[in-house]
This record gives C-alpha cells, structure tokens and sequence, in this order.
C-alpha cells in the first residue's frame, strides 16, 4: 500500500511505527557496538596482564634463585613473591607460596588494589570471607560508600564499618537528606570536637558513645585545661594548677617561667626583691637576680 493512498487520520501513525522501528533499530546497534567494544577492551587487559605476570615471573624466578644463596631462603622466598604479587596486582603469583603465607600473600594484594576476587585464593572459606570483609571495607573507606560496609559477613566488622564510614562522611560531606547520614551523627562529631578542644580529660566522661569516648582519651591525654601549653601531667609535676595559667599571678604564665625564664611559677617575685617576675621581664630586668636581662 502507498502512504499516500491512506486517509490523512492514518498517515501520522504510519511514520510514528516508521519512527519507533528505526529508532528501535539504532539502539540495538548502539548496544552492539558497545558490547563488541567492551569484549575487545577486557580482552586487551587480559592480554596485557597476562603479559605483565609472564614478565614478572621471569623476574621472579631469577630472584628466587637468589634466595637460594641466602641465609633465609624461606624467607627470602616469601617476601620476593609477595612483593611481586602486590607490585602487579597479580594474586596467582602468591599461589608459589603455601598455607599462611600464600594467605597474607593473596590478601595483600586484594587489598592493595582493591580486588574482592582475589580472595577466591584464600586456602579456605573463612579466610576468603575475612579477605573479602577486609576489602569491602576498604574500598568503603575509600570511596566513602556505605554499600561496601552492607555487604561485609562479618556484623560486628560491619557495624565498625557502617560507623567508620558514617563519620568520615559526615566530617568531609555533612548530614541530611544529600549523605543520607542521620544528623545525630554530626551532632556527636560537634560534641567530641568541642570536648577536645577544651582539653578537659573529665569533660570526656560526659560523652555517650563508647568509641567517641575512647576517641577522646586519646586525643587530649592528660589534658590542659588551662590552655597553657603544659599538659596535666606537667603541671602535676611542677605542682602548678591545670585550671589557672599564672598559678602565682605574677603576670607570667606557668609555661614562660618553666621552660623560658626558668622563674619558680609557683612564687611571684623568684628572686626576692620585692618586684614581680613580670615586673622584672617586662623591665629587662633578671627575675632571677640582679643585673639586666
């Protein structure tokens, strides 16, 4: 039938089917092209690392033969193959090695390049599940991708994980609808950044979350409540306060008379004439004695 023989109510149906089929015909091609074009492409890269671990291999061999002439061998061994395997991303290589070794060999190499497969190495399924684990949360790390943290085995892993990453989402991203991170976590992170900046150890007790706690400890140790530059455990020691800077009120702070002038910070005038250590430094004077500074 000629399009021109058809009722003008059926002419603009007809070029819409002409339309659809042709349409239709190009993605198809598109996806061709891409598959072939994908197929190609991870051929090219098998080749190539197939070119890369014969090459290594060569190398390897030669070194091996001089782990021969070592005092460890074994060791010697061990360390060549592993270096070998991560340096390439090539987990086969590690398959030289035996038990333990070819383990912290393959997992190595998983993690140094990110490669969940590798882990099918691993001498058995606990092993290759605590590879995988390890990887997923590195690449989750890495990326900043909850996700990987979901498909670790591993529960208390992944909480840490979920918990980790969170956090380092929050930091870099914040928290809200656009990181899917509830704000409850920012609003712990403010808590622990003002508790240390405060340099208060006590302040840290008041702090909910086990980790953040911890966190804390760590990051202020003894503390300097007074913000003086001498933790809590110097100022124990020279007997000055860890809540006043100038525990004389001479004018001088603890951390000055301590480590610059060498003035006892406990007493306002050191020297015992009848002018303050300030009074003293501040008129180039030696708070320590007579003469000028």
């Amino acid at each position: 039938m000629n399009v021109f023989d058809e009722s003008p109510s059926e002419r603009p149906l007809f070029f819409q089917k002409r339309f659809l089929m042709i349409a239709g015909a190009m993605v198809v091609f598109i996806l061709l092209i891409f598959f072939v074009w994908n197929v190609v492409s991870h051929r090219n890269e098998t080749k190539q690392q197939e070119g890369l671990v014969k090459q290594a291999t060569a190398e390897l061999e030669k070194a091996l033969a001089l782990c021969q002439k070592s005092d460890d061998p074994t060791g010697c061994a061990q360390t060549k193959i592993g270096e070998t395997a991560i340096r390439i991303g090539a987990a086969i290589i590690c398959t030289k090695l035996d038990g333990e070794a070819k383990d912290n060999c393959v997992l190595g190499t998983a993690l140094e390049h990110g490669q969940i497969k590798d882990c099918d190495l691993m001498e058995d399924k606990e092993g290759k599940t605590s590879c995988e684990d390890a990887v997923y949360q590195r690449l989750a790390y890495e990326e900043n991708h909850l996700d990987y943290c979901n498909k670790m085995e591993s529960s208390l892993g992944k909480d840490r994980c979920l918990d980790g990453v969170s956090y380092q989402i929050a930091v870099k991203q914040g928290c809200g609808e656009k990181t899917g991170i509830e704000p409850s976590v920012c609003e712990a992170i403010q808590t622990l950044e003002r508790v240390i900046a405060s340099q208060d150890p006590s302040q840290c007790m008041n702090i909910f979350q086990e980790n953040d706690r911890s966190v804390c400890l760590e990051a202020i140790g003894s503390g300097d409540r007074d913000h003086d530059d001498l933790t809590g455990d110097q100022e124990t020691r020279f007997g000055t306060s860890d809540t006043n800077p100038d525990t004389d009120g001479d004018g001088l702070t603890d951390k000055d008379e301590i480590m610059v002038w060498g003035t006892n910070p406990l007493v306002s005038d050191s020297d015992g004439d009848h002018f303050t250590d300030a009074e003293e430094v501040q008129g180039g004077y030696n708070p320590l004695g007579a003469g000028r500074l």
